[in-house]
């Protein structure tokens, strides 16, 4: 799709909207075997070196970035902003996706122009009604770990409320005892 947009991106309508912009393949990015930073399967050294080259936006289809806590923690330390396709473009094939994301590209620069260094935003698997519509965004941080914390964080409570369930259960079995006691001892004395 990159290829796409850059045989566009001379179009007098795209360079109105957009003639900051340039658009480059991550592949360009991507370290060799031979190359120090090189980690099989990671995209962690591009982001930096596309980082360091200048790059401060990604459009990527690879929602697992936004997953994997190192390749996102790279996301966030670098300062990118990055575009994710919802999950619904990936069932669709070659022609679709670049003419939904043309049809986007106005709504995207627009977003790119105020959005924040290290925000993460998807592009809507729709095709937008107005050039009002928005992409949405999503957060940056790791949504289980979040969870996590926010157990860990509830325990103390959730152990104060079960251990003051089980005095209420206790205090309710020891009146419950205390009668059948009571109507044992009036019966015996029957």
């Amino acid at each position: 799709m990159v290829k796409v947009f850059q045989t566009f991106a001379s179009d007098k309508q795209l360079l109105k909207l957009s003639a900051d912009l340039v658009l480059e393949k991550a592949q360009t990015y991507y370290p060799k075997p031979s190359d120090p930073d090189y980690l099989r399967r990671n995209d962690v050294p591009w982001i930096r070196r596309f980082s360091k080259a200048g790059g401060k936006v990604i459009v990527s289809g690879n929602t697992l970035m936004k997953v994997n806590s190192h390749e996102r923690l790279a996301l966030v330390e670098e300062g990118m902003i990055v575009l994710f396709f919802e999950n619904a473009w990936n069932q669709w094939g070659y022609f679709h996706k670049c003419s939904l994301l043309l049809h986007w590209w106005p709504m995207i620069v627009k977003q790119l122009k105020t959005a924040k260094p290290s925000s993460f935003w998807h592009i809507p698997a729709t095709w937008p009604k107005t050039e009002s519509a928005k992409l949405r965004s999503v957060p940056n941080h790791d949504l289980k770990l979040e969870k996590i914390e926010r157990q860990k964080a509830d325990q103390p409570r959730i152990r104060a409320e079960r251990a003051a369930k089980r005095q209420k259960e206790q205090e309710a079995d020891d009146l419950f005892k205390a009668a059948d006691r009571r109507e044992s001892s009036q019966n015996e004395a029957r």
